[in-house]
């Protein structure tokens, strides 16, 4: 008969049995999932397109991935049990442990972490560039430090290509910049002279039957005057010189000019021109969102041949595009971008002049960065265009009403024309037109070809000056400032001053602006130069007219 103690023993036997067999199945549950995790390990190591290296305390490496192994060009083999550093070349080699025991005496995470980029040292003695992170982990109690490579030599090479031709197109756009402000610096001096040679000999031949041949060359300058006027305005922009006025104010009477000014254009040409009328009220700089539509409208009529030019606004919520429809030859998708550049005109490969510069666009997409707004362009090749541009809308709640302004006397703008006139400029021809034009109006002139020559003129004469008209760009680096500072301190008065330029070189122009005097800009015609005269000589200076 079994006892109550044998039955004891045998539990607690079976108990150390399952104990014991618990123990030696969990132990090899537990090395199974081990070798398990061992060889994913193993797998991600030897598959990663990254380098992997991993390192003990002393930096000796303990570990180096295929991946490693083709960036470097060592096998295995060659580089286990030696210090990582051999895989860098000066200075990071003599960092390297440095860091290594500093980290370790202190805990300051110098090398562990991400985004670091260093340099490495092949086999064959080349170096590259590399991105490295590094982690920590501690392995039967010790320190263990792993690190990631990622090769980024064609990386850089990428971006040094990008950044050279940046610094191409840089280099690029200033010399056009700089080839445009000579060029326009010199038509503008010849074209100049012609204005006021044209203007003299207009008023000689008045009433003869060569009248008419002067009003023919008249007509030639002023579309040649156009055309500097275009590149005088791409660098202004490009200079930073314009700076908007923004202000609250209706599109219609905007557009119900524009139409009247191209009527006669597009009458010509056997096309209809409609306008459809707008009560919106906009916020944006008048002067400079009337030159987009108008160069947008410009390029309407040019490209069309027959048909339609439809110029309408459009709300979508709180902002206005002011569009323009055309029936002309339209664009192809591909080339919508292309036509905002310089001198680019896609229907007029033979370039004719009367066709424009290739200039509209350039200047409608200058100023619209400008003035924050967007410019949309849809068209259909062979059926026609639509241009637009997105303006916001004004916010009634802050809209003043404007009080009208009481027209001037009469009386104030009948000035007559007599005083002396100083003239300086360095272009013989065109002191020399410039002088008969004047003359001819009633002015007594003084002329000068230097500040010298001007000083020595005015010392000789004891009078001071009604009015001076300068050239900006004098001989031997002088400017006309300097100029208009010596005379009015010789007379000790703020004579009335007047620069004249021709020059559309961005730093010239903001030197020019910054000197506070009335600023002109060649060829200026006769009759606009007449009403500057009169509004000068009555009127306090540091007024800029374009």
């Amino acid at each position: 008969m079994i006892g109550p103690a044998f039955l004891t023993i045998a539990a607690i036997a079976l108990v150390i049995a399952g104990t014991a067999l618990g123990l030696v199945l969990g132990g090899w549950r537990h090395r199974t999932r081990l070798r398990d995790a061992q060889a994913r390990i193993d797998a991600v190591f030897g598959a990663a397109a990254d380098g992997i290296i991993t390192i003990d305390e002393a930096g000796i490496i303990a570990a180096f991935n295929p991946a490693a192994e083709r960036i470097f060009g060592y096998s295995a083999a060659e580089v286990i049990g030696r210090n990582v550093s051999m895989l860098m070349p000066e200075p990071f080699r003599s960092a390297h442990d440095g860091y290594l025991r500093h980290y370790l005496a202190t805990g300051e995470a110098r090398i562990i972490g991400i985004g670091r980029e260093v340099q490495g040292l092949r086999k064959d003695g080349s170096v590259f560039p590399m991105d490295l992170a590094v982690g920590e982990a501690r392995m039967a109690g010790r320190r263990v430090f792993a690190g990631i490579i990622r090769d980024i030599t064609e990386r850089k090479r990428t971006a040094d290509d990008l950044r050279a031709a940046k610094e191409e197109a840089e280099r690029a756009n200033a010399a056009k910049t700089k080839f445009l402000a000579a060029a326009s610096h010199d038509l503008r001096q010849p074209v100049q002279a012609l204005y006021f040679f044209a203007s003299a000999l207009a008023n000689k031949l008045r009433g003869h039957r060569a009248h008419s041949l002067v009003r023919d060359m008249q007509a030639s300058l002023d579309g040649l005057n156009m055309l500097l006027e275009s590149l005088l305005d791409v660098s202004r922009l490009d200079a930073g010189l314009v700076v908007p006025r923004m202000t609250d104010f209706g599109i219609g009477a905007v557009l119900d000019r524009l139409a009247a000014d191209f009527a006669p254009l597009a009458a010509d040409k056997g096309l209809t021109l409609r306008t459809v009328p707008s009560s919106a009220v906009v916020r944006s700089d008048p002067a400079l969102l009337s030159r987009i539509v108008q160069n947008l409208m410009a390029n309407a009529i040019r490209y069309t041949s027959r048909g339609s030019v439809l110029v309408g606004c459009r709300r979508h919520g709180r902002s206005l595009s002011v569009e323009v429809w055309d029936t002309g030859i339209g664009i192809p998708a591909e080339r919508t971008r292309e036509i905002f550049e310089e001198f680019t005109q896609l229907a007029n490969p033979e370039r004719d002049r009367h066709r424009g510069l290739g200039l509209g666009l350039a200047i409608v997409e200058r100023l619209a960065r400008l003035l924050n707004h967007q410019i949309l362009v849809r068209s259909t090749p062979g059926k026609g265009s639509l241009f637009a541009v997105v303006i916001p809308l004004a916010n009634p709640a802050l809209r003043r009403p404007r009080r009208r302004r009481r027209p001037p006397e009469a009386s104030a703008r009948m000035i007559a024309e007599h005083g002396l006139v100083l003239l300086i400029d360095d272009e013989p021809v065109v002191l020399k037109g410039l002088a008969l034009m004047l003359q001819a109006w009633g002015y007594e002139v003084v002329s000068a070809g230097s500040t010298a020559e001007a000083v020595d003129a005015l010392s000789r004469d004891h009078r001071p000056p009604s009015i001076i008209l300068a050239d900006y760009r004098l001989r031997e680096g002088h400017t006309g400032t300097e100029a208009v500072r010596l005379i009015r301190e010789l007379f000790h008065t703020a004579i009335p001053s007047v620069i004249i330029t021709g020059d559309t070189a961005p730093e010239r122009l903001r030197e020019a602006e910054a000197s506070g005097l009335s600023i002109v800009h060649k060829p200026i015609q006769p009759q606009a130069l007449r009403e500057i005269l009169r509004s000068e000589m009555t009127q306090p200076p540091n007024r800029t007219v374009h």
